[in-house]
C-alpha cells in the first residue's frame, strides 16, 4: 500500500511538473510570436542574399521545418546527414536549455550556423509536393509501426483514423491529409462483457463497432505496455486485446477485398509521448493541454475541428473519458504530421 501510495504521488508530481513546464512554455510563445513576424524574415544579409529564397517560405513551411527540428532526436538529425556534429551538439544543448525553436531566427542564432548549412536545413525538412510529406529519407521512425509501411503507402494516405479501444467504448479520430478533423466521437460498447470471452461475443461486439467507424485509408491503434500484469487485470487486458483483434481483422478484409492492401497498423506508444513530450520522469503525462493549445490556435494552427466536435469533447462527463479523446485525436495528428500535411485529394 505504501509502495503504491509513493508512486501515485510521484504521478501527480510529475503530472503537475509537467503543467508548470507547459505555462513556462506557453509564456514563451506569447513573447516569441509577437516577433514572428517581424523576425521570420529578417534573418541575416547573407541568408537572403544566396540562391535559396527563404522569403518563399510560408508560414507552414516553417511550422513544419520548425516541427521536424524539435522532434527529431539527435540520432534522427544526424542520420539525415544535414547538420554537422558540432552544429548537431549546439542545437540539442539548444533545445534542452531554452525548450523548442520558436522561429527560424533561433535556428540562425545557433553558433556556427551558415548559409549552406542553413539552405540544407530548409530544403530537407520543408514540405514537398503534394503526398511526398517531408523530403527527409529517415528510416528509423519506420521501428514505431508493425507491420510496416511502404513508401508508396504513405505517398497515397488521404484519410487517418485512429481507433482506440477500451473496456466500455471504442474511441477513434479520423483527420484528411491537410489536417481537417472530420469525426471524434465514440461508440458504447454492449455493456461489460469481459468475463465471458466466447468469440461469439467478441465478434458481436467486433459488428457493432465496426459501421460506426469512419472509412479511412489507413487505421492506426496504439501500443502499450501494461504494468499492472496481476490476474484482477488480465481478464481487461485480454477482452480489449481480443475485441481489438477483431475489428482489425474486419477493417483489413474490407481494405484486402476492395485494393488489395493492408489497412490497419499498430503504433508503439513512445511515438506518440516523442511527438508531443508526453513524458515525465518515466511517467507517460496527459495529453490534454495539447488539446486545449489547438483549440486555443496556439499549437498545431493548420489543426480545423469544427465547433460542433469541440461541444461534443467539452460536454464529456469525466476525465478519463476526456483522455481518451485526446489521446485518439493527438495519435492521429501525431501520424499525419510525421508523414507531412498535404493537400486532400477532391
Amino acid at each position: 500500500m505504501l509502495i503504491a501510495l509513493r508512486r501515485s504521488v510521484k504521478g501527480v508530481e510529475a503530472y503537475f511538473n509537467c503543467l508548470s513546464h507547459n505555462c513556462v512554455l506557453k509564456s514563451l510563445l506569447v513573447f516569441k510570436q509577437e516577433k514572428l513576424q517581424s523576425a521570420k524574415f529578417s534573418l541575416s544579409t547573407s541568408v537572403l542574399n544566396s540562391n535559396y529564397d527563404v522569403t518563399k517560405l510560408t508560414s507552414r513551411d516553417e511550422e513544419n521545418i520548425l516541427f521536424a527540428l524539435n522532434s527529431l532526436s539527435k540520432g534522427q538529425l544526424s542520420e539525415t546527414g544535414v547538420l554537422p556534429q558540432a552544429l548537431l551538439q549546439q542545437m540539442c544543448t539548444y533545445r534542452s536549455q531554452q525548450g523548442p525553436f520558436l522561429s527560424l531566427g533561433d535556428v540562425l542564432s545557433l553558433p556556427g550556423m551558415d548559409n549552406e548549412v542553413f539552405k540544407k536545413i530548409c530544403s530537407t525538412f520543408q514540405p514537398q509536393k503534394k503526398g511526398s510529406g517531408f523530403s527527409i529519407q529517415d528510416p528509423n521512425y519506420l521501428k514505431y509501426f508493425s507491420p510496416t509501411l511502404r513508401s508508396d503507402m504513405m505517398e497515397s494516405i488521404q484519410t487517418v483514423t485512429t481507433i482506440e479501444v477500451c473496456l466500455d467504448t471504442v474511441c477513434f479520430a479520423s483527420a484528411t491529409r491537410d489536417l481537417k478533423v472530420t469525426a471524434w466521437n465514440h461508440v458504447p460498447l454492449l455493456g461489460s462483457n469481459h468475463n465471458k470471452q466466447t468469440p461469439d461475443v467478441i465478434l458481436e461486439q467486433a459488428m457493432h463497432v465496426l459501421p460506426r467507424i469512419p472509412k479511412s485509408d489507413i487505421y492506426i491503434a496504439e501500443t502499450r505496455i501494461y504494468r499492472k500484469h496481476t490476474l484482477q487485470y488480465m481478464p481487461i487486458h485480454l477482452f480489449t486485446a481480443r475485441l481489438q483483434t477483431a475489428i482489425q481483422t474486419l477493417l483489413t478484409s474490407q481494405h484486402l477485398e476492395k485494393n488489395g492492401k493492408h489497412s490497419f497498423y499498430f503504433v508503439k506508444d513512445y511515438f506518440l509521448t516523442k511527438m508531443f513530450e508526453l513524458r515525465v520522469g518515466g511517467e507517460r503525462v496527459s495529453g490534454q493541454h495539447i488539446v486545449q493549445d489547438i483549440e486555443d490556435g496556439k499549437f498545431l494552427s493548420q489543426v480545423a475541428i469544427e465547433q460542433n466536435l469541440w461541444r461534443h469533447f467539452h460536454k464529456l462527463y469525466t476525465g478519463v473519458q476526456k483522455e481518451r479523446y485526446a489521446n485518439s485525436l493527438l495519435m492521429t495528428l501525431a501520424f499525419i504530421s510525421y508523414i507531412g500535411p498535404g493537400q486532400s485529394e477532391t
